[in-house]
């Protein structure tokens, strides 16, 4: 008999590297023991069909580690939401965005969560009443490759090599900052 290994397609560690959460297949949610990986704690599986296996940071744990986002990839207008706690999934669908890609908790916390597109727009999720409150397109319109959301500050780096931060108690954006490179990989420090 030949046994097939799931393809891993993201991956996180809880924030005291004891368990590891993983999409498999693109299509299920795991948690495992980082002592014990070949045992599968839980599974989930991803209720309306797949996340897309890019290769860009559609994956994130609330700092807490109890919940998870997923963003669902390219022409995808639904995200994932996972309750490490209760193992309940919940799929949340935008009006606004034509993609979901690098979802964010804000400052951590899992009361509100960033998601964006490929088109320039993003959006503010309420995730207690699993609801849009805010929407905002960047100027000009380009492509959301990477977002971070720490110490009240949202920052955006997109296609075209801008650097965009935004005060999250106001949502203005204060700050725009061209660079030589894309802003694939975000990180605020305080």
């Amino acid at each position: 008999d030949t046994v097939t290994q799931p393809t891993i397609n993201f991956c996180d560690f809880d924030r005291d590297c004891k368990h590891i959460f993983l999409i498999t297949d693109n299509s299920e949610l795991q948690k495992r023991a980082v002592d014990d990986i070949n045992n599968v704690m839980f599974r989930m599986p991803l209720t309306d069909g797949q996340a897309n296996g890019s290769g860009y940071r559609n994956f994130r744990l609330s700092a807490d580690g109890k919940y998870c986002a997923i963003g669902c990839g390219d022409g995808k207008k639904y995200f994932y939401i996972a309750d490490m706690e209760n193992e309940i999934m919940h799929s949340l669908k935008s009006e606004y965005l034509s993609s979901t890609y690098v979802p964010r908790f804000i400052n951590g916390d899992t009361d509100f969560l960033a998601v964006a597109d490929l088109s320039g727009h993003f959006e503010i999720w309420d995730l207690e009443k699993k609801a849009s409150m805010k929407r905002f397109e960047v100027k000009p319109r380009s492509w959301i490759r990477s977002a971070i959301a720490s110490h009240n500050v949202l920052a955006i780096g997109t296609e075209d090599r801008r650097l965009r931060l935004y005060d999250i108690r106001t949502w203005e954006c204060f700050r725009t900052e061209q660079f030589q490179c894309y802003g694939n990989s975000l990180h605020l420090t305080d």
